[in-house]
């Protein structure tokens, strides 16, 4: 029962966080650099957290995990640029006006290209190491 609460929150906060900062608002392209910006420095970050953090990093394949932290700095943002290209449209529906009805059209796209998505980063990321 936790688990599907949080897994809720979850849902119920990315579709908030778009519906208030995006969704029908002015200036959104400069919103849109500002997000991407943060996303990749909080991706670099946490790429070079994980390289200080592992043990022996460079030792064995460093190809390989550098590939792969590569593939991560692409990936990640891109799934966010693609939560953005679902707000933008939400907003050329014209049946979506409020709160509620972009909140529950929202968390059902996210959900099923979150699926999608999770798939072809599985798909990218074996045929990468081969």
């Amino acid at each position: 029962m936790v688990d599907f609460r949080i897994f809720a929150a979850t849902l119920l906060g990315v579709s908030n966080f778009h519906y208030f900062l995006f969704f029908k608002k002015e200036n959104k392209q400069f919103r849109l650099k500002v997000y991407l910006t943060v996303l990749f420095i909080l991706t670099i970050l946490s790429s070079l957290y994980i390289i200080i953090i592992t043990p022996g990093f460079f030792n064995y394949k460093i190809l390989e995990n550098g590939l792969f932290l590569l593939m991560i700095n692409f990936l990640i943002p891109g799934y966010f640029l693609m939560l953005f290209g679902i707000n933008s449209l939400l907003e050329n529906i014209l049946i979506i006006r409020g709160y509620f009805t972009y909140n529950i059209i929202f968390c059902i796209l996210f959900l099923s290209s979150t699926m999608l998505y999770y798939f072809l980063i599985m798909l990218i990321l074996t045929f990468n190491f081969f």
